[in-house]
């Protein structure tokens, strides 16, 4: 490859490599109307990528400057910080590819453009090139860090499993405005993160381990993966804004409900959290669910309630195994309430009148009644007086929300 109008720079010239050529040129005179254009170099996949482009970009830099331009004095003319490049070197060491924001570009061109005041046609054009590229390459062949990525996995919500990946990336995953996206589980969960890996296509090898943080991590840049995600409504610093999606069939939107949970539900129960209140609330309304929506410091709970719980359980069996832990259903339920009603009455008819009788619930059953229904009831279902309830509360030391 050479400069173009510039046989003295061709790549292949015995008096040495392309940047010694560059060193050697230093004194060298331009006419007005000279262009210098570095020929794009493409590496072995074809695809002209981010390493090729800073590459190409150090070169054609040190010609129109006449001095060197390395990896520190690129990322000042970027307008990036000293160790822009550096930064980017290090995550794509094996030339991957790495996509870049259009506004990220934009930035670049306009800084270029004040450093270079008049010769900045050609720099113009290598960066042109490079989105090109990020355009027209397809996005199976965008990381050769992860070859068997399924970037295609999450443009169309059609299947359980796609499904519940979702749910647990609305509850636990993150995407940032790079469009990198990541899913972080502590150890005790980390099959989730392998699991997710192995679906996606995600190299195994890249997941990251953090003992000191009991952590494990997937992370990875992939424009389409992303553009995906963006369409079921999972954007950057999304936790208190997130709305409930909609699928065209009960079972995709139970295995969506149940991923959420994996990642943001209590274990034994069926409680959700999170930090939006109105996906709660779109929930509680498609689910038909009686139980309240309550604030729990800074964030919002619901208990989904039994039946709908193992019915999620039921739809979707490859869920996080810790937490499949079928719940009593609310028949059976119900049928325990009435035998500790025939007890209560029992004891009540020896003591008499409703305001002497006790109510004989534990302080775990009592919390769980509170968490789906009201004092009121609670004592019209045990024929007792509200004040029994209340000071059965206080006995047990439960605060009420």
């Amino acid at each position: 490859m050479a400069y173009k109008n510039n046989k003295n720079f061709s790549c292949n010239s015995k008096k040495g490599s392309k940047e010694q050529l560059i060193l050697k040129n230093q004194n060298l005179k331009k006419e007005k109307n000279e262009k210098y254009i570095y020929n794009f170099a493409i590496n072995n996949s074809g695809i002209y990528n981010l390493i090729d482009l800073i590459n190409n970009l150090e070169k054609t830099l040190s010609i129109i400057l006449k001095y060197e331009v390395n990896d520190t004095k690129l990322s000042n003319l970027l307008g990036m910080g000293d160790r822009y490049v550096y930064r980017i070197k290090q995550e794509i060491k094996d030339k991957a590819f790495y996509s870049v924001t259009e506004k990220t570009i934009s930035k670049w061109k306009t800084n270029l453009i004040n450093a270079l005041k008049h010769d900045y046609e050609d720099v113009l054009n290598i960066i042109v090139k490079f989105q090109q590229s990020q355009k027209q390459v397809p996005f199976a062949h965008r990381s050769s860090l992860h070859p068997q990525i399924k970037d295609d996995y999450f443009d169309i919500i059609n299947t359980k499993e796609k499904a519940y990946w979702l749910g647990l990336l609305y509850a636990d995953g993150n995407l940032g405005k790079d469009d990198r996206i990541t899913l972080v589980q502590n150890f005790e969960n980390s099959i989730l993160v392998y699991r997710f890996a192995e679906t996606i296509g995600f190299n195994i090898d890249k997941i990251e381990i953090h003992e000191n943080e009991n952590k494990v991590l997937v992370r990875i840049g992939n424009k389409r993966l992303a553009a995906g995600l963006k369409k079921y409504g999972i954007k950057p610093a999304k936790s208190k804004i997130i709305e409930l999606p909609n699928f065209e069939n009960r079972e995709l939107n139970l295995a969506f409900l149940l991923g959420y949970y994996d990642g943001d539900g209590t274990i034994n129960t069926s409680r959700i959290t999170t930090g939006s209140l109105k996906f709660l609330e779109q929930i509680k309304a498609k689910y038909k669910i009686k139980n309240k929506i309550r604030t729990r410091k800074g964030a919002f709970d619901l208990h989904l309630g039994s039946d709908l719980f193992n019915e999620m359980l039921e739809n979707y069996e490859y869920s996080l195994p810790r937490k499949r832990i079928k719940l009593q259903s609310s028949e059976e339920r119900n049928q325990r309430l009435l035998q500790e009603r025939e007890k209560v009455f029992k004891k009540a008819a020896r003591l008499g009148g409703l305001a002497k009788r006790k109510l004989y619930l534990s302080k775990e059953e009592l919390q769980d009644l509170l968490s789906y229904t009201n004092v009121s009831e609670i004592a019209e279902k045990y024929s007792v007086a509200k004040n029994t309830v209340y000071r059965r509360i206080k006995e047990l030391n439960i605060k009420l929300s």
